[in-house]
């Protein structure tokens, strides 16, 4: 079990690498839609198959697919929004992981009970097919689309370290802004290592609440989804923090919720069994200092 998650996030990882070039060059309400509908086929295939090869194929295939999305909401956000506001819209916008992944912990370890392991699967690919569907029917990818002009012109601001106009090559620019930039290498450090905490929890917290903590599958993945949850006013108010107090010092905010996160953390080993209201407040507050 663990092999495969592995394999999915290690997809996923490889696939950002490809799809980001690739978004760049294609319109982003198509090539997310694209990634939305294949993401829910290999779903439905995983609910259908029962070999381990398949679920291994599947799950790495769905780790691409959903990985074409990853790059869209930023540049997105970016086009939309100016750099003095975006804390807090960004913030906005990055509370739909947590909703979504909210949701399906809440009602899937009932799912699983009542109407077996497979509709777990079935469903939310259902829902997804409707999402990429509208995104393909609504979604526009920079004010120009709708006829206004740059956000930048509307707030008549002047982009800072914008890559000029050049006749440098795509890998040219690619190395020089981007590899030999130590603040993208400490950030994805960083964010490597937030991953790690991150997806422990979210792959794993059932598991532990129901082996370690003696938890049903249903409480188990109840408890786990306040870490979603959580993290909706949590990732809301780092960005509205960001955008008041530290619009120049980010990472102020970021290392504030990192040293919640360790202590949360703490706290979810240090719960004894039996304690399950504690269980469901510490991968909340988990949550809120995570995302």
């Amino acid at each position: 079990m663990g092999f495969i998650l592995s394999l999915f996030s290690a997809t996923y990882a490889i696939a950002k690498l490809v799809n980001g070039p690739l978004c760049d060059r294609s319109n982003p309400r198509y090539f997310m839609a694209v990634g939305l509908e294949d993401a829910a086929v290999v779903n439905l295939l995983f609910g259908l198959s029962s070999g381990i090869w398949f679920f291994a194929i599947f799950w790495i295939m769905n780790g691409y697919f959903q990985s074409m999305r990853s790059p869209i909401g930023p540049k997105t956000i970016a086009n939309w929004f100016s750099a003095k506001e975006r804390g807090r819209y960004y913030g906005l916008w990055n509370t739909c992981h947590n909703f979504g992944a909210f949701t399906i912990l809440f009602v899937g370890g009932f799912i699983v009970e009542r109407m077996g392991w497979r509709y777990g699967f079935y469903l939310p690919a259902g829902f997804c097919v409707l999402g990429a569907a509208y995104v393909a029917w609504k979604m526009l990818d920079r004010p120009e689309s709708a006829g206004l002009p740059p956000i930048q012109e509307y707030h008549g601001e002047v982009p800072k370290n914008a890559v000029k106009d050049t006749d440098e090559s795509a890998f040219e620019i690619f190395r020089t802004y981007v590899l030999k930039n130590p603040r993208i290498w400490i950030l994805s450090i960083a964010c490597m290592l937030i991953y790690m905490i991150r997806y422990g929890l979210g792959d794993w917290g059932i598991t532990y609440l129901s082996e370690v903590k003696a938890s049903s599958v249903g409480w188990a993945s109840l408890k786990s989804s306040y870490l979603e949850l959580m993290g909706i006013p949590g990732t809301i108010i780092a960005g509205l923090i960001a955008d008041k107090y530290f619009s120049k010092r980010n990472l102020v905010v970021a290392s504030i919720y990192l040293i919640g996160m360790c202590f949360t953390i703490l706290l979810i080993f240090l719960v004894p069994q039996g304690y399950g209201v504690l269980d469901g407040v510490a991968f909340g507050l988990s949550g809120f200092f995570i995302y």
